[in-house]
């Protein structure tokens, strides 16, 4: 979809003091304390673990376990929270002496928790104590059967509570009603993380559990929970181990992925070495990430890092095949582009990757995304929201017709009868179009400071590296500066990327700045041209030599001054309310010639949508529709002058036409047989009147 993006900037910056100072200030950071712990807070800094509800009980079961030799079962997840949370406190538990066993549930098989399947591997691994991680809490009844074997449990979690708590010896989740806790938002590691703290604490050990916060780091990062607080803590000293001491494991995988020498950073974490993790778990074999985990040898550990690393490419395959055939059904459906919330599914269809294809797909569509897989009677799957809209509010308006429902609002897990599914999307698209309609919205990005082209110093960014890690609650700040000249303009990664320099007016001042996912903007991007630009500041190291760079976000032609390139939208809004180009032009003090487009413009026009979409349905902004047609082919097509086109082009038969707004319509071209002449159009008509009068 060509969709523009409103940009704004954050109205929360006091504009006065440092950019530093500024950007803390948006972050809700004011006393110099706050500001002492947020940028450089350490291991001192952490909560006392006693603190989390029933960790007393659950250290005085784990000491009598050590006592007594007890085998004891360390009961994780498939996901990356859930290994690294199961690997942290297999290698402290192992290194107290103890005796551990591991149980990972089957993505597939067992789903999400404990399973029929769990508790027939408790009942046969003769242990008489287990520990949940990242997981349990909801899983009341087979925690009361496994109690009934005679084996004590501990639940560690970190998701939401339900009213009635498993019944067992401690439940530690800080999002207990009757926690005491000042920080809920630990990841599943986070949790398991303060119970090694405690453990080791409570038997008089050395603190055994800070050797492994690069795995309490990873973690953290893979299950996006806010990096604030604790989190930011667990995160920056892991980060710290992960580029000077990484366990073995990581290690290798580092090597595997040729990482091993840059600087390992929040984002590597979630952008390279979580979705490997991750990838195992959803094809059935998060087995050999833990084994990865675990291992201190470095030879198997590179044999399992070369299979973690194909394992994700496999992933990728999958996802990737399924992702076209969805796009496949959600376009064979004519109105498609009128429905607010998208539903695809299939048989067979790999329940591992489903959440991962919905969530390429909400960003494809922009709007919500579910994809189902067909299990015997019932549909199975993930659903992905987007913008502002609460999934998981709108699957509970719906929930007559799912057996099973959870998440929050960003993304969500579901189960229905096949026979249900119509019945349950016309409701679901009821509560969508009330809570957010998607036609209507538009994508917003915000700028915290809005920088001047001398304040983009190396300096600067090297002020600004405290501020990480970022990701989720943390997010890297974003700049803004205006009137920037394009001096380069370079495809790269296979035209995914771009690659710029620009510089200020003046030409004193010269910047490198890479776009990526940006690749498409080549298409009407031009040297000389004037541009703002949203960016993140960065240090780009290389070959040992470091210098600024420009991580652009987004990019736009700079304003003009003249309102029908600037703001087209407000004229064509003009013309809707009065039908009268004599008068919008007089109204808006345009010459009428500017406002009709010439032939060669209705040419142009047609062969673009032709050549690019075919009889594809789509959702675009004409403003945006316009420049890059104008830019194709060099000529000064206007929003406005295109909007008459298409009105034209649709009066004549030869495409069709929804205006959702003074900008945004969904154009589909027509098939015909024969010839169409738009002097079948009486738009045309009038336009081609009034332009020789």
């Amino acid at each position: 979809m060509l969709v523009r993006k409103e940009w704004q900037l954050n109205q929360a910056d006091p504009q006065e003091g440092s950019v530093l100072e500024r950007i803390l200030a948006i972050r809700g950071i004011h006393r110099p304390d706050d500001k002492e712990r947020f940028l450089q807070g350490g291991l001192a800094h952490l909560h006392d673990p006693l603190r989390l509800p029933d960790m007393r009980p659950a250290l005085e079961r784990l000491s009598q376990a050590r006592r007594l030799n007890e085998p004891v079962l360390i009961h994780g997840d498939y996901d990356a929270d859930g290994l690294t949370a199961t690997a942290l406190l297999v290698n402290v538990l192992r290194q107290l002496g103890m005796d551990i066993h591991t149980y990972i549930p089957d993505r597939m098989t067992d789903g999400y928790g404990l399973s029929p399947s769990s508790l027939d591997f408790a009942r046969e691994s003769g242990c008489s104590l287990m520990v949940t991680v990242d997981c349990g809490i909801s899983n009341r009844n087979e925690i009361s059967q496994i109690r009934q074997m005679g084996i004590d449990v501990i639940v560690t979690d970190h998701h939401a509570c339900p009213e009635v708590l498993p019944d067992t010896l401690a439940v530690i989740n800080p999002h207990r009603e009757d926690s005491d806790y000042p920080f809920e938002g630990l990841a599943g590691v986070g949790v398991a993380c303060k119970l090694a703290q405690a453990f080791c604490q409570f038997e008089q050990e050395s603190p055994l559990w800070q050797s492994h916060l690069d795995l309490v780091a990873l973690g953290t990062v893979a299950d996006v929970v806010p990096l604030l607080d604790e989190n930011r803590i667990l995160v920056r000293m892991g980060l710290s181990a992960l580029n000077t001491q990484p366990s073995c494991g990581l290690d290798a995988l580092l090597r595997v992925v040729n990482l091993k020498q840059r600087e390992i950073s929040g984002q590597t974490l979630g952008y390279v070495l979580a979705p490997r993790m991750n990838a195992a778990g959803r094809l059935g074999r998060a087995d050999l990430a833990l084994s990865l985990l675990l291992s201190s040898d470095p030879r198997e550990s590179e044999q399992l890092a070369v299979a973690l690393n194909e394992l994700n490419t496999q992933r990728q395959k999958v996802e990737g095949e399924l992702v076209e055939a969805a796009v496949s059904m959600i376009e064979a459906d004519p109105q498609w582009m009128t429905r607010p919330v998208l539903i695809a599914s299939g048989d067979d269809w790999h329940q591992g990757v489903l959440g991962i294809v919905a969530a390429r797909l909400s960003e494809k569509y922009a709007r919500p995304v579910i994809v189902l897989s067909r299990d015997g009677d019932d549909y199975q799957g993930s659903g992905r929201s987007w913008g502002r809209f609460d999934l998981l509010a709108a699957l509970k308006r719906s929930d007559r017709y799912l057996s099973q429902y959870g998440g929050h609002r960003k993304a969500a897990g579901l189960r229905l009868a096949c026979a249900d599914l119509p019945a349950f999307y016309q409701v679901l698209s009821e509560a969508a179009s009330e809570l957010l309609p998607a036609e209507q919205a538009r994508p917003i990005m915000t700028a915290d400071v809005l920088l001047s082209p001398a304040e983009m110093t190396e300096a600067l960014a090297e002020q600004l590296k405290p501020l990480a890690p970022f990701g989720e609650g943390n997010e890297q700040p974003v700049m803004m500066t205006r009137e920037l000249v394009l001096d380069r303009v370079q495809p790269a990664g296979n035209g995914r990327h771009l690659r710029l320099s620009l510089s200020d007016l003046s030409g004193h001042h010269h910047f490198s700045a890479i776009g990526f996912g940006l690749g498409d903007a080549d298409d009407w991007l031009r040297v000389s041209d004037r541009v703002d630009v949203l960016y993140h500041l960065e240090i780009n190291v290389w070959q040992g030599r470091q210098s600024l760079q420009l991580n652009i976000r987004d990019i736009r032609l700079s304003q003009t001054g003249r309102l029908i390139d600037d703001r087209p939208w407000e004229i064509e809004s003009t013309y809707e309310q009065t039908d009268d180009l004599v008068q919008t032009s007089r109204y808006h003090q345009i010459p009428v010639t500017d406002l009709i487009p010439d032939q060669v413009e209705y040419k142009a026009v047609y062969q673009y949508l032709s050549a690019q979409f075919a009889y594809q349905p789509i959702l675009v902004d004409q403003s945006v529709l316009a420049l890059r047609i104008a830019r194709s082919y060099r000529l000064n097509l206007n929003m406005f002058r295109l909007a008459r086109i298409l009105h034209v082009f649709a009066e004549a038969g030869l495409l069709q036409l929804e205006r959702i707004d003074s900008d945004r319509v969904r154009i589909c071209l027509c098939e015909v047989a024969n010839r169409v002449k738009l002097e079948s159009s009486p738009s045309y008509l009038r336009l081609q009147l009034k332009g020789s009068e």
